[in-house]
């Protein structure tokens, strides 16, 4: 029994279907919860926006009183009132669509929060991807010196290899036996954080083949930073409705109905109520606060959008030589393993050059292929972290 669960549980790994990029980000934009706080954030913002601007209740006043005239017997007297307050105009309509533009600003930082979460899973899939590649990588080194450890104890039995060189190729495969598992826990690393982060199951295996192409240079497929342009845009759109809200000089006014039962009259009214914003200053000082948080937020924009030209142009920089970088450890990888490698590995073969001349070739092979993946990898951070400064995806 234990043993078919063992073969069942083994048999769903290996068949377990690996998820490419494009899935975990289709299952994250389903599924997690800074997506869902999204549609969260636009309806509690929507139900505040009708609350904020419903039209006022209606106020009913009571009052009652026990009357005793000089002259009759005592009797009770009351009076019944009821009053609503009106918005003036066009205030009512200037303040919700103030409130409308600041929540649509709302919502556009929402959604560039979520497109830096988006291209922070993309570089963890990379980041994995490429943990994954140099792990194998290490091991399939490890496997050559172990069959080549294997040859020379053979070899050494007859005598016809020192002690000195079996020693030499032992410490090397020592040494890649700890690479090997100093690479295997880093990969795990990674990969953990893309699963907590994407929330995907962990014993899903990733497909990695589909690794975004490397290039010199990104091609902007929408206007760079339109999300906080945008939002500037409403925010000071919202500003601009409340400048023109308090530069009324009427908000509001209050009408009100009454009823009056006395001991000899009954009295029946109506009023109106009209603030008089000409004996307050409290409508000019708010339009002069308005006035100010203008000038302030474009200042505050303006600096914001130096500083973020200034990143841009130095991540675009750094790009550029990750993948210069790149292209000349390939070159030399190529050159390295297709013509100076064949010529180490038959003059080593033929007892031409030593052990330790073998050991220094293959382990600047496997240096410079590390080089290769650890130059990927500050490629593709530099590439995200672009990407979610532009606040575009790829």
């Amino acid at each position: 029994m234990k043993l078919f669960l063992l073969l069942l549980i083994s048999t769903t790994i290996v068949s377990a279907k690996p998820i490419t990029l494009e899935e975990i980000i289709s299952h994250i934009k389903g599924t997690h919860p800074q997506f869902q706080a999204k549609e969260q954030l636009r309806l509690s913002l929507e139900a505040q926006a009708q609350s904020n601007f419903a039209s006022q209740p209606f106020a009913l006043a009571l009052s009652g009183a026990n009357a005793s005239p000089d002259a009759g017997e005592d009797a009770f007297e009351y009076s019944v009132g009821i009053s609503k307050s009106f918005a003036f105009g066009d205030t009512k309509k200037l303040g919700l669509l103030a409130q409308q533009h600041n929540d649509e600003a709302a919502l556009l930082e929402k959604e560039r929060a979520l497109i830096d979460l988006s291209n922070r899973i993309k570089d963890l899939y990379h980041q994995s991807c490429l943990d994954r590649e140099n792990r194998r990588l290490i091991e399939a080194s490890l496997e050559s010196y172990r069959k080549l450890y294997t040859k020379k104890q053979k070899a050494y039995k007859f005598k016809e290899v020192s002690k000195k060189e079996l020693l030499q190729l032992e410490m090397q495969m020592r040494t890649l036996q700890q690479e090997a598992k100093s690479s295997l826990s880093r990969e795990k690393i990674s990969q953990e954080r893309l699963y907590d982060l994407s929330l995907i199951e962990k014993s899903t295996p990733l497909s990695c083949t589909d690794l975004q192409e490397l290039t010199p240079e990104i091609s902007y497929q929408k206007r760079a930073f339109s999300y906080t342009k945008s939002a500037f845009s409403k925010q000071m759109k919202a500003l601009d409705f409340l400048e023109k809200r308090y530069a009324k000089s009427i908000d509001s006014i209050d009408i009100g109905a009454s009823y009056d039962d006395e001991i000899d009259t009954k009295r029946v009214g109506v009023g109106i109520a009209v603030p008089l914003a000409f004996t307050s200053a409290k409508n000019e000082q708010n339009h002069l606060a308005i006035m100010h948080k203008k000038a302030l937020k474009k200042l505050e924009y303006q600096n914001w959008m130096i500083e973020q030209r200034g990143r841009k142009k130095t991540l675009e920089g750094e790009l550029k030589n990750s993948y210069n970088t790149l292209i000349m450890i390939e070159e030399n990888l190529q050159l390295y393993h297709d013509s100076l490698m064949p010529l180490i590995e038959k003059s080593f073969k033929y007892g031409e050059s030593s052990s330790l001349e073998y050991i220094f070739a293959r382990a600047k092979l496997l240096e410079l292929s590390q080089k290769r993946i650890s130059t990927k990898k500050a490629y593709y951070n530099k590439l995200f972290t672009l990407y979610s400064l532009l606040e575009m995806e790829n």
